[in-house]
């Protein structure tokens, strides 16, 4: 309209009305005239007249619908002719904002202009304006005078203005969804688009941008929620409250939105109305999400909180569900009435079952710090550990805040603070654990209780170490013994069990899966297994829909099935179980089970799938914020490194320490044992040793002596048959063969293996024969690479050079297959050179570091004599019981701290071993510096580290 006026010579004069105008006289008149083209000198002349009037307007009464004297009228109106008589086309955006002096202006040179040619161009918005609609009513009996309802863009008109800036088939598919977010506002569309560009601008060219033709997201940024902020202050206050309130409540209906605003019948559902024409809303709440994060970043914070927690307070009047009111509840940040405690733990419950795990987080957050007595703060608070860990365990490492409280208060050595304490354990916290536990223990009816005795069964397979500082049980039996029976019905101390029949019956279940699920580990860890292991341990995970109370029976008896050898089963489950996890949008346990497949996945000899998996189960489960936890990833990352020839990725994951309650656990098994495995391939066979019988150590002392979980005596065997002592080697792998459980074919195979090596030349082939038999059987294709390079070199040996090359390609070809580049480098030296630009295991290959202290394992190399340095005669584990010179010098508690010493422990590492304190530590090394003569730590003898409790084969 304006191009047309300007193009017949007419003359146009325009302005927009504001809210901040409204009460300044002439304020848009003088917008108007300063616009105007004027000669020189005229602009002076008109901005006095108009100053003078509104000087005169302001000492009128307020109420005034017309403030201006007759003689002002006449001179304002004037100055809005044209100097040329030419036409007038007078433009008004939003002319209900328009002061009262101004529109009466407009109203005189309406009716005194009729003989010159002019047109009036107005915009309004729908709404109630009081004051504006006496000036409405007049202006609409004018002759020629018409109102057009100008209805919201259709998704052909988004796509006409789209076409403005996009090429056409760009505009045509993406006019949908720029209708549906603009609501058909051309103000909007236009705001998507600058949004757009701008997108577009920061990303540029080379840097994921696009041009006008890639099907990139609608971008909603600034510009779009400035339009929508601009639209709402444009608009009646009334329809700016609305606005704000469906952002804080959502689609709750008219009625209830009146309710919230404390407003007049019908008031809201004309501000609705209004809000609907400007294209704001889509039904009963705003048009897109960006809408409402617009109008709600536009409420101050205290006034947002008050509104969120107006609203839980009627919805939870009006009966809604607990998932809608505790999220109110939680904007609020409020929860201290008892009504809304009981509605967050409902929400909070009912969250989990449908998976909104971040939901369920924040209202225990806010229920935990709302709650006042100790039952409560209990309960909530091990749902929130649970919830937490389900997000990932670091998450949960969180909520050491809440441990805290919790101990300081005294109440984690209750019965029904059992659970929390399992969690302490899990975070390696364990002297509050022991302490809490003690104080559990003393109590005759929590021994009792079966939540107890599974808690004792748990904690024997991951910290049995902790167990003996417990009080012995009123039944004398062991603590590492599992309970007799599965726990009775209903449940007992730290089982939450409803008052609904349904609820106790379903939490007596969960306990049963725990108990059978713990037992199946246990009685791999320390018992005879037999056939029943696997089929307990099948029938917990065929029946247990994954949640926080079947999570750790799940995962026990996963890993029974991992350390019976049944890695074909395990792999099917651990998938399964990671699959179920990544759908029910728990990454915490997702890392767990993708931990669990990486180990897996290295007995099976697949390093690619083993560090695949234990990376992703490293980027939840992380060395500062899980305990115990991180061993088995960690070590599962050491060894495939290490059996890949990749050194130097392996040495990085060892330069970050281990924490020392880690160590002392069943993961922590799994580190030593991968660290003394990188420390043999690279050379340092004494450090090897040292962590061997370390290993073994823990595990006798344990009673977890078994080949399947840590073979310590098999890797020790390796180091002494490299070190040419071959018949200590031969009593360690034939005391490891003797404690092998039935069906466990990779396990035996692997020490059969060994058991060759260390075997008169007559019965090598017979023995490799039956390993290599084993090891196919077991699934265990790296340790099979190894026995068939084993079986080729014997074959080499005596001569069948044919039937060497056979086998020795089977085995490198195995080894490939493993991505085992150093295997495959030692079976056919300079294919793994050759093949080193390929895709390998880890992030890239590293070629081995020479061994200085002989070829690893090799039958057919001399054996090396022990020279200056090399390690004495007496081995650990040759059974001798003979006394040493230490003996007759050192106390029994000076000889074990100094043993330990000798092996590089840390006083905190020997304080925790010997559950001693570091003071006494440092008094005992003092006396055995003087008593050995020596100064320092490094100057104890090498000898020494086989004093300590040396266990036997």
């Amino acid at each position: 309209m304006r191009g047309y006026a300007r193009s017949i010579g007419g003359h146009v004069i325009a302005g927009q009305g504001a809210v901040a105008d409204r009460r300044l006289p002439l304020a848009f008149i003088e917008q108007l005239v300063s616009g105007a083209a004027a000669a020189p000198g005229e602009g002076e002349k008109a901005a006095r007249v108009v100053e003078e009037a509104a000087e005169a307007a302001r000492e009128a009464p307020c109420s005034a619908e017309e403030p201006l004297h007759a003689h002002h009228l006449r001179d304002v109106a004037g100055l809005l002719n044209s100097p040329s008589g030419a036409p007038v086309l007078l433009v008004a955006d939003d002319i209900h904002h328009v002061d009262p002096a101004s529109r009466q202006v407009l109203m005189h040179f309406a009716q005194n202009a009729r003989s010159r040619p002019f047109a009036f161009l107005f915009s309004e918005r729908v709404g109630s304006w009081p004051e504006y609609q006496m000036f409405r009513s007049a202006l609409m009996r004018m002759p020629n005078c018409r109102a057009l309802w100008l209805p919201r863009l259709s998704p052909d008109g988004v796509r006409q203005v789209l076409a403005d800036s996009f090429p056409e088939e760009t505009a045509a598919r993406r006019a949908a969804a720029y209708h549906d977010a603009s609501g058909g506002s051309p103000l909007f569309v236009r705001a998507l688009v600058q949004d757009h560009e701008a997108e577009r601008g920061l990303r540029g060219p080379g840097d994921g941008g696009c041009d006008d033709g890639c099907d990139g997201a609608l971008v909603t940024g600034e510009a779009y929620a400035q339009a929508v902020l601009t639209c709402l202050y444009r608009s009646e206050p009334g329809a700016l409250r609305t606005a704000r309130w469906l952002a804080v409540a959502g689609p709750v209906g008219a009625p209830l939105i009146e309710r919230l605003e404390g407003a007049e019948g019908g008031s809201v559902s004309r501000h609705l109305h209004e809000l609907t024409a400007m294209g704001l809303l889509d039904g009963d709440e705003l048009c897109h999400p960006a809408a409402r994060d617009a109008v709600l970043g536009d409420i101050p914070e205290d006034a947002r909180q008050d509104m969120h927690l107006r609203a839980a307070e009627l919805l939870h009047e009006e009966g809604e569900s607990a998932l809608l009111v505790a999220a109110h509840l939680v904007a609020a940040g409020w929860g201290d009435a008892p009504w809304a405690l009981a509605v967050l733990e409902r929400a909070a419950e009912q969250a989990m079952a449908e998976d909104h795990i971040d939901l369920a987080v924040s209202c225990l957050d806010q229920a935990v710090h709302s709650a006042t007595d100790d039952d409560t703060l209990i309960r909530l608070g091990t749902l929130l550990i649970a919830a937490s860990w389900r997000c990932a365990p670091a998450v949960a490492a969180r909520r050491f805040a809440l441990l805290d409280r919790l101990w300081e208060r005294g109440l984690l050595g209750t019965p029904q603070a059992l659970l929390l304490v399992v969690c302490l354990v899990w975070y390696g916290r364990l002297t509050e654990a022991r302490k809490a536990l003690i104080e559990i223990g003393a109590d005759t009816d929590a021994q009792d209780d079966p939540e107890f005795r599974i808690a004792e069964m748990w904690l024997s397979c991951w910290v049995p170490l902790l167990l003996r500082k417990l009080p012995d049980r009123s039944d004398g039996a062991p603590r590492t013994a599992p309970p007799a029976a599965p726990p009775r019905a209903g449940g007992g101390a730290g089982t939450f069990v409803s008052a609904d029949a349904g609820a106790a019956a379903g939490a007596a279940r969960a306990s049963g899966l725990r108990f059978t699920a713990f037992s199946a580990l246990h009685d791999v860890l320390y018992g005879e297994p037999d056939g029943s292991v696997l089929v307990r341990a099948e029938q917990v995970l065929e029946r247990s829909r994954l949640s926080e109370k079947t999570y750790a029976a799940v995962e026990s008896a996963l890993l029974a099935m991992v350390y019976s050898d049944r890695l074909d089963r395990a792999a099917y489950w651990s998938d399964s179980l990671r699959d179920q996890a990544a759908a029910r949008r728990s990454p915490g346990w997702e890392a767990i089970f993708a931990a669990a497949r990486a180990e897996v996945a290295l007995r099976q000899g697949d390093l690619r799938s083993a560090l695949a998996n234990a990376r992703f189960a490293l980027t939840y489960i992380t060395p500062e914020s899980s305990g115990l936890a991180v061993g088995a990833p960690m070590a599962v990352m050491i060894m495939a490194h290490t059996a890949a020839g990749e050194y130097d990725e392996a040495e990085r994951l060892l330069q970050r320490p281990p924490a020392e309650e880690m160590l002392i656990s069943r993961p922590g098994l799994h580190y030593m044992y991968a660290r003394g495995r990188y420390w043999a391939a690279t050379g340092r066979i004494r450090a090897a040793l040292g962590e061997f019988m370390q290993c073994g150590e823990y595990m006798l002392e344990w009673g977890m002596d078994r080949p399947s979980v840590v073979p310590w005596r098999a890797a020790a065997a390796e180091v002494h048959l490299r070190l040419g002592d071959r018949d200590q080697a031969r009593r360690l792998v034939g005391a490891e063969a003797g404690r092998i459980g039935a069906g466990q074919h990779r396990t035996r195979g692997a020490t059969v293996r060994l058991l060759a090596e260390c075997a008169d030349p007559a019965d090598r082939e017979r023995l490799l024969t039956e390993a290599v038999e084993a090891l196919r059987a077991g699934g265990d294709r790296l340790e099979l690479a190894r026995a068939l390079h084993d079986l080729s070199r014997l074959q080499q040996a005596r001569g069948d050079t044919r039937q060497a090359h056979v086998t020795a390609r089977s085995a490198w070809e195995a080894a490939d297959a493993c991505g085992a580049r150093a295997l495959c480098e030692e079976i056919l030296p300079g294919t793994a050179a050759a093949r080193r630009g390929a895709a390998g295991p880890g992030a890239q290959g590293h070629g081995p570091r020479p061994d200085t202290e002989g070829h690893p394992g090799r039958p057919d190399a001399a054996p090396r004599s022990p020279g200056a340095g090399a390690l004495p005669d007496a081995v650990p584990g040759d059974g001798s019981g003979r006394r040493t010179p230490y003996t007759e010098t050192l106390s029994e508690a000076e000889l074990r701290v100094a043993a330990l010493a000798a092996r590089g422990l840390t006083n905190r590492q020997i304080s925790n071993r010997l559950w001693i304190t570091v003071s006494t530590v440092e008094q005992h090394l003092t006396r055995v510096y003087r008593k050995l003569k020596v100064a320092r730590r490094r100057d104890l003898p090498a000898d020494l580290i086989h004093q300590e409790g040396t266990p036997a084969p």
